[in-house]
């Protein structure tokens, strides 16, 4: 509160969030998101700056600590090193896992349609690979393309990558339905 002192705020910055009133009968999907206790897996995120290595005795260490915090859940990016670790292990200790993929902002949607179809056939794949896992909770995408397209690209191509993005993103999601 000390850092808002001369300067005027609106009152519901400082206030906690309001309960929502459960007027409506929820689907069941929705009640399982608030017994959700998660947290991002960050080691061995970046190999060049982060010497952790996901070996199974460093991930019952810390699997251990996340149960005694309460975590049960996860959101861990995918990475073919240690996926297999990662799964198996958080399955032993009941953790379940949003699985995430990284989409590199700097791909040129409009013109690079190689790298965006084999950027594709790879998520289609892991998710393949790994649907049948019991723990993985649900699929996601780790970073905010759309936002960081601005640094690699100015108006008005930044308008048709952005335009770009979401016609791939579109159809990535249609042939993961089918």
């Amino acid at each position: 509160k000390s850092s808002f002192k001369e300067k005027e705020i609106p009152e519901y910055v400082l206030n906690p969030f309001p309960e929502l009133k459960n007027d409506v009968t929820l689907p069941h999907e929705i009640n399982k998101l608030k017994k959700i206790k998660g947290v991002n897996l960050k080691k061995a995120h970046d190999w060049r700056k982060d010497y952790h290595v996901l070996s199974r005795k460093n991930l019952l260490i810390d699997f251990k600590r996340l149960k005694r915090l309460g975590i049960n859940t996860i959101k861990y990016e995918g990475n073919s090193i240690y996926d297999q670790n990662v799964l198996t292990i958080a399955k032993e200790f009941d953790i379940t896992i949003s699985y995430s993929f990284w989409i590199p902002s700097d791909i040129d949607f409009v013109k690079d349609t190689l790298k965006t179809i084999e950027l594709k056939k790879s998520i289609i794949d892991q998710i393949d690979k790994w649907k049948l896992q019991s723990n993985i909770s649900s699929w996601s995408i780790q970073n905010d393309v759309q936002y960081n397209q601005q640094d690699f690209h100015h108006k008005p191509d930044l308008l048709f990558q952005k335009r770009a993005y979401i016609v791939w993103l579109k159809n990535l999601v249609k042939e993961l339905k089918e």
